[in-house]
């Protein structure tokens, strides 16, 4: 009687499946897709302002245009001084960007350092900087900014100061959690061990690591950054006029909203664009830059 022999193939590390680029797996994402689509047609639509390829000029007033419904001419109707609602809805997203992305890069650079730092030492230099970061909290968001642009004075550069300040204790949390069960890590050990530099360390081994966590961290306060400098300037605090802004553009609206309601609705559209659409997004690079999200 002969012997009948089953081979079994067990699977190679070059047949494994890989969960393939980050970018596809964003893609692959629904929120994702629906996301990086409204943001990207919100940052289309600012570069094409700072190109100056917008119909009419956002600033120049027609007063024979004054409160004329959306057409061929003017796609999205004009204000009470004949000014383009689309061209200054273009020029607000602009100006909405501009600020929330120096605002966003200051917190980050300042607000990972320190979560870095704090985290890495510990000790007082931990106690320090959670005892600020929690004095930073007690107080609303809206209302600390308001104080420190009240410090400084209007102008879209304070306004960004005022949101990086509000925000930079954000990062500092975020930064330092991870960071303190990293310091422990077998790798970062070894590296002690074999005379590694702290900037070593930290530059070629920890920040790495953290890197994902502060890609999506970006993303949503970059909303909520939006959100906030539409707030101040819908309170006036913003840039002066007659440069456009989103929120200044709804606060004048407001006693037009019956007769011109275009003027009203076309800037807090893109506001509410901006703000999902960088919401959905962080919600889909957290998932695909997820180590433990299988595809």
């Amino acid at each position: 009687m002969s012997e009948v022999g089953v081979a079994i193939r067990l699977p190679s590390a070059a047949t494994a499946p890989t969960r393939g680029p980050w970018w596809r797996r964003l893609l692959a994402s629904r929120s994702g897709t629906v996301g990086a689509a409204l943001t990207g047609v919100v940052i289309l639509a600012a570069l094409a302002a700072l190109a100056g390829l917008v119909p009419h000029d956002p600033i120049v007033q027609h007063p024979l245009d004054r409160l004329l419904n959306p057409s061929w001419t003017y796609l999205l109707g004009t204000d009470q001084f004949g000014r383009d609602t689309l061209a200054r809805c273009m020029a607000g997203a602009a100006a909405s960007l501009q600020v929330s992305l120096l605002a966003v890069g200051l917190a980050t650079v300042v607000g990972t350092t320190i979560g870095v730092i704090a985290g890495w030492y510990g000790g007082w230099i931990d106690i320090i900087a959670m005892r600020l970061t929690d004095i930073f909290f007690a107080f609303p968001a809206i209302l600390l900014a308001l104080t420190v642009i009240a410090a400084l004075g209007r102008g879209w550069f304070n306004v960004a100061i005022a949101i990086a300040i509000v925000y930079t204790p954000i990062f500092v949390r975020m930064a330092r959690a991870p960071v303190l069960s990293l310091r422990e890590a077998q790798y970062v050990l070894a590296g002690r061990l074999l005379g590694f530099s702290v900037p070593r360390l930290l530059l070629r081994h920890v920040l790495p690591n953290i890197s994902s966590i502060v890609i999506v961290q970006i993303t949503l306060a970059l909303s909520w950054a939006i959100l906030t400098e539409s707030s101040l300037s819908f309170l006036g605090l913003g840039q002066p006029p007659p440069a456009p802004s989103l929120g200044q553009m709804v606060s004048e609206a407001k006693s037009l909203a019956v007769v011109a309601p275009w003027t009203l609705f076309a800037p807090a559209l893109v506001i509410v664009i901006a703000v999902v659409g960088l919401n959905l997004l962080g919600d889909g690079l957290r998932d695909a830059l997820d180590p433990t999200q299988g595809r």
